[in-house]
């Protein structure tokens, strides 16, 4: 896994990705073809009384054989999306760039404050499906879509790809932020949870 730092324009645009048009009616933009994910880890504690999250550490994949980069930041993930909006022109009636969340109803907690959102359909309250940015970003929840759980994805999967679910869990009570050390076998854990 590489710090985000590491995935530069020249990065992006080396993986060639040719586009899909999608056309429904008046509608009509492209897809940037090609696996995208996003995952985060987040820690939770007591503050004043109240139960409250936050992210420590997010991961981003593009490409099923490209490497997983991360930062740990809010402003870091914007600035990551900001060079990938920028390199592939990303609009939400020109270009589209699908990016997969297991769970993306917990995620959307948190990303839905950083972004500016053109159309976010759920299937109930807090139960959401898929969120469109002005950014040209399209969040699928791949949890909901697959109808199982990433472990069996990842199991699915692994006869085609080389992909596969971390086996136990980090220890979620240990309370983590941004600036807090983390160990190789937690960044393993990161990286293998999206992969």
């Amino acid at each position: 896994m590489k710090h985000y730092t590491e995935l530069t324009k020249d990065v992006l645009e080396s993986y060639n990705i040719e586009t899909v048009l999608f056309q429904k009616r008046k509608e009509k933009f492209e897809y940037l073809n090609i696996e995208a994910g996003f995952d985060i880890e987040t820690s939770s504690e007591y503050a004043l009384g109240e139960k409250v999250a936050h992210m420590y550490i997010w991961m981003f994949g593009i490409g099923m054989d490209n490497e997983v980069y991360y930062g740990r930041t809010w402003f870091e993930f914007l600035e990551c999306m900001q060079l990938v909006r920028e390199t592939f022109d990303l609009t939400p009636d020109g270009r589209r760039l699908v990016i997969y969340v297991h769970n993306l109803s917990y995620e959307f907690q948190f990303i839905k404050h950083y972004f500016q959102w053109a159309e976010v359909f759920a299937m109930a309250k807090g139960s959401v499906l898929k969120a469109l940015t002005t950014d040209g970003f399209e969040f699928r929840c791949s949890m909901k879509l697959s109808g199982s759980s990433l472990a069996n994805v990842a199991k699915n999967l692994s006869g085609k790809y080389a992909c596969r679910k971390a086996e136990g869990d980090l220890d979620y009570s240990l309370v983590r932020h941004s600036d807090t050390p983390l160990t190789e076998e937690e960044m393993g854990y990161c990286e293998n949870d999206i992969v």
